[in-house]
């Protein structure tokens, strides 16, 4: 089946199954059209030191979102068309089709959850640009449709059984057809124990493959053996695969196995295992995982291993006070195919207000996105994406803290990424591409309809065009927004940016500023 037509399969079967619903629950669903206005001024549409242009953006967005939440389902269906129009010469008027269509349904007292999903999304891509511009100049755009489903199972803790398997297609296209690819993937999760019982296991597989014949595999299991109430033994293995262009030569494989034993405490857990590689160029290593939960409000997670491309490490140390919440992360992966990370931006959440909540309840949001009583706007790091035909191979460490008190909101964070593609062929000898950069924000809510919000963000990229060729540049941000609650269905804003870009390349270095007036309303 060719994926357009899968693609639309899924894309129908997702709106058709959610307006089923609406047709055949009782109950209301939440009907919620809009219309949003924007005019912008940048002094350098064209993000260049050499042709600087000025224009005016006009934008108009209208949008209608269906959704209902029930005790056995609940679905959301958004869709918006954006038209943007440029006074520049140089810069074409585009129109964006958005698209989120969600249904999930849960049965067997919610231990049972099937999905159908289907989006459409629009971004700017570009490798050398600047990460912190907001995509509205006259850079190459890309279009990705991804349509997914799938379904998990879950028992619960003492006596459990863990069941997902899902699927993703995604279609991925630019303006002037210089990227035109389709991803195939599919994940299955399987895990099962009891406290009780003398065995429990776990096995999971991710696979990967694209119209370039790329392939990713990524399979891991273990078996473990309950010798105490609080020591086990375990035995483990891994295979772990890289196919670039459907070329043998280029291929990454690693097999990996070993046995090692676990200690159980009140509140944290230890792990050690004796590791052999069965396949690939590596040695004898030992690996270690660490859980520890030190109270309610902290958690601690921590293991090392070995993995094709050498020692691997992954931390996660969150906490959370009465005003304040930090976290901590470092984490190797690998990035399947067509859509990689090669830089991030300075992104935005909509959360709920105060600081004891989860992000599960946050929905990204970007800098013109209207809060609503009882919402605030949480700075973070987001993805990128920029378009290739390759894994790749990404380490990245990462602070985050969140304060929370009265009328202020302060998010800062400080990161570090590190970048490789596993299909160059001197994928051993080059260099990794690398990003330090840190962004602090604050939010102020001087009234009830009315806030206030400043961003910087600073970063350095280093670039490996090749062994012996580097792009180093810095970039800077500075974005001030105020918004204006006038009724529960109509709001403004007003914001100012300006964003620098100082590179090796001085035909990537440029200077904008940015001003924006726009307003939205519910109707």
């Amino acid at each position: 089946m060719e994926i357009n037509n899968l693609m639309k399969g899924v894309t129908a079967l997702s709106i058709l199954g959610i307006l089923s619903h609406v047709a055949t629950v009782n109950g209301k669903p939440r009907v919620t059209p809009s219309l949003g206005f924007s005019e912008e001024y940048t002094d350098n549409v064209n993000l260049s030191e050499n042709d600087e242009e000025d224009s005016f953006i006009t934008e108009i967005t209208p949008t209608i979102t269906i959704a209902d939440t029930r005790p056995s389902s609940d679905y959301r269906l958004s869709y918006s068309y954006r038209y943007i129009d440029f006074t520049a010469s140089e810069v074409d008027s585009r129109s964006e089709n958005t698209l989120d269509a969600r249904l999930n349904h849960y049965a067997m007292d919610r231990t049972l959850r099937t999905y159908l999903e289907s989006n459409i999304n629009n971004s700017r891509a570009s490798l050398l640009q600047s990460s912190n511009n907001d995509g509205k100049s006259g850079a190459e755009r890309v279009e990705t449709r991804t349509a997914a489903g799938g379904f998990d199972y879950s028992t619960g803790q003492r006596a459990w059984t863990e069941f997902d398997l899902g699927f993703e297609v995604r279609k991925t296209k630019s303006d002037n057809d210089s990227v035109n690819l389709s991803t195939y993937s599919a994940d299955l999760v399987f895990q099962e124990g009891k406290r009780v019982q003398m065995f429990d296991w776990e096995f999971s597989t991710g696979y990967a493959t694209d119209s370039e014949d790329n392939e990713y595999n990524n399979t891991n299991g273990r078996l473990s053996f309950v010798v105490t109430q609080n020591f086990s033994v375990f035995a483990q293995g891994q295979y772990e695969e890289s196919v670039a262009l459907g070329d043998d030569e280029n291929e990454i494989l690693a097999t990996t196995w070993g046995v090692g034993t676990r200690y159980d405490f009140s509140r944290s857990h230890v792990s050690l295992a004796y590791n052999k590689f069965e396949k690939g160029d590596g040695n004898d290593f030992i690996s270690a995982g660490l859980g520890w939960n030190p109270s309610a409000r902290t958690s601690v997670a921590a293991n090392l291993t070995e993995r094709f491309f050498g020692e691997s490490y992954q931390l996660n140390v969150t906490h959370r006070a009465r005003y304040f919440r930090n976290s901590i992360q470092y984490l190797d992966e690998v990035t399947n195919l067509s859509q990689l990370i090669f830089q991030r931006q300075t992104g935005a959440l909509l959360c709920p207000e105060g600081n004891d909540f989860s992000l599960a309840d946050c929905v990204l949001a970007s800098a013109e996105t209207p809060l609503e009583p009882g919402q605030q706007l949480i700075t973070v790091e987001v993805p990128v994406s920029a378009i290739g035909e390759d894994q790749v191979l990404s380490r990245r460490l990462g602070l985050t803290s969140n304060y929370s008190k009265g009328k202020s909101t302060f998010t800062g964070n400080l990161f570090w990424v590190r970048t490789k593609r596993l299909t160059d062929d001197d994928f051993a000898s080059k260099d990794y591409d690398k990003e330090l950069g840190a962004n602090i924000s604050w939010v102020w809510k001087f009234s009830g309809k009315t806030n206030l919000n400043f961003i910087a963000d600073l970063r350095k990229v280093e670039s490996n065009q090749d062994t012996s060729t580097k792009v180093q540049a810095n970039e800077y941000l500075y974005r001030a927004r105020l918004t204006r609650q006038f009724t529960q269905k109509i709001s403004a804003s007003l914001i100012y940016s300006h964003s620098q870009r100082h590179s090796d390349l001085a035909d990537d270095d440029y200077i904008e500023n940015h001003l924006a007036l726009s307003a939205l309303a519910r109707f």
